[in-house]
């Protein structure tokens, strides 16, 4: 077994190891994995052939231990030659990066009663995307090598033959019909906690000047608390909530680890968001629309209970709903002694119900839960209790001098190799539940 990782060219078969360094990092809220890794093989005929096999553009997995863990696309290589040998650097990002690259056709149009579904699968289709899934427990089966759930999957646009119309000879303005093949679909979920796609009607679907496609449907995603990422293998386009209800997958004891940093961080952190929306027009005051939330960190004590301002500032605005506090977080609130009240108000004008507002108000507040309480890992090698150490996982961390026993989620890992610090891995943890989308 290796748990270094290994790089796979799809059109070749080619296998490349033995690097001298490599960085993969993968961030759950970051749009792509990004990596680079180099190396010398001592033979400057082989480093060049190498070099000619990874031209930009080429599909390549990562893999450890023959599990793949991401798939993408070369962005760059160096060739270098030195004192010290031939030296060959590659740099790549996952298959999600000419989704973030591209932009959006400003005339899209989105149709009656259109979905999600419908929306992805017209601009995710074309960047190699057959497969929607709205679960990622086959994904991550792939990522740990753990492959016991199930998922079924259904048609969800069957293929068809669009006509459009292009300009063939300016001067004559002669037009000649051209045929666009929209390939079929397929949707994944859980049989367990079923959800489609297609089940997600959308109002309102219109792209900025200049949107990247993937921002694009991350933005009408996150209106219904959802993320999108791809699938190791590549194939499947991820829609989908972190997952904080698993078992764990990996056991953290003192004796693992190499480094453990734990930071509690109330910076930037509300005790109160207060959000309008709009919903077809008015001001601030007047906005039919309006949402609270109460931070359960900081904006209420150990007991559950107002901290002191919090119900001062939800009593001034009349007509706000405010969303039910999560009773889960409150245990967290004793780690925050804050006396004085912070308030944020926000202002949504895309949100055309409340729904839509309080899912932007999660959102906002998600971004700020998750930098209070972090925890920080970093462990020999890339494969724990028999298992890649992968993303959107649970892992059980006991360590008594700094965090006790307890349940924590990855959100990110970055698996790094060189000369004089070995191969290891470090992750970024926070609790459950503090970054719902």
């Amino acid at each position: 077994m290796s748990e270094e990782i290994e790089l796979r060219i799809f059109d070749t078969g080619e296998v490349l190891e033995g690097w001298t360094s490599y960085r993969y990092s993968q961030d759950f809220l970051t749009p792509t994995d990004e990596w680079d890794v180099a190396i010398g093989f001592g033979d400057s005929a082989r480093t060049a052939r190498v070099f000619e096999s990874l031209m930009p553009g080429t599909r390549v997995s990562l893999v450890i231990d023959d599990k793949a863990q991401c798939t993408g696309y070369v962005d760059a290589r160096t060739l270098k030659r030195s004192r010290e040998g031939t030296q060959l650097h590659v740099r790549g990002r996952d298959v999600v990066a000419p989704m973030v690259d591209a932009s959006v056709d400003p005339l899209f149009v989105l149709g009656v009663k259109a979905t999600l579904n419908d929306v992805l699968a017209k601009i995710a289709t074309p960047f190699g995307f057959g497969v929607l899934s709205t679960t990622d427990i086959a994904n991550r089966d792939v990522l740990t090598g753990n492959l016991k759930s199930k998922t079924q999957k259904l048609m969800t646009t069957p293929a068809k033959t669009v006509q459009s119309f292009e300009v063939r000879d300016e001067k004559q303005a002669v037009s000649a019909v051209r045929n666009n093949e929209i390939p079929e679909v397929i949707g994944e979920y859980d049989p367990t906690r079923p959800k489609f796609l297609k089940d997600i009607e959308l109002t309102t679907a219109k792209p900025h000047p200049g949107e990247g496609c993937f921002e694009f449907c991350a933005r009408l995603a996150k209106r219904f608390r959802l993320w999108i990422w791809a699938s190791a293998l590549g194939n499947e386009l991820i829609v989908a909530a972190p997952d904080f209800d698993q078992s764990p997958t990996y056991q953290f004891r003192t004796s693992d680890m190499l480094e453990i940093e734990y930071s509690d961080d109330a910076t930037d952190q509300p005790s109160v968001i207060v959000a309008t929306g709009q919903g077809g027009g008015g001001p601030f005051a007047k906005a039919p629309l309006k949402v609270a939330m109460v931070n359960e960190l900081v904006g209420l004590d150990a007991n559950g209970r107002f901290r002191e301002g919090v119900p001062s500032i939800i009593a001034t605005h009349r007509g706000v709903k405010v969303s039910p506090r999560r009773d889960d977080l409150i245990k967290y609130a004793k780690r925050f002694g804050q006396k004085r009240a912070r308030m944020l108000y926000l202002e949504d004008d895309e949100s055309r119900t409340t729904a839509q507002l309080e899912a932007a108000v999660y959102r906002k507040l998600a971004e700020c839960q998750s930098k209070a309480i972090v925890l920080k890992i970093t462990v020999r090698g890339h494969v724990f209790d028999g298992s890649p150490i992968a993303v959107n996982t649970i892992a059980h961390v006991d360590d008594p001098q700094i965090t006790g026993a307890g349940r924590w989620w990855i959100k990110e890992r970055t698996f790094t190799r060189s000369r004089e610090g070995g191969t290891k891995t470090s992750m970024t943890l926070i609790p459950p539940g503090t970054m719902e989308i």
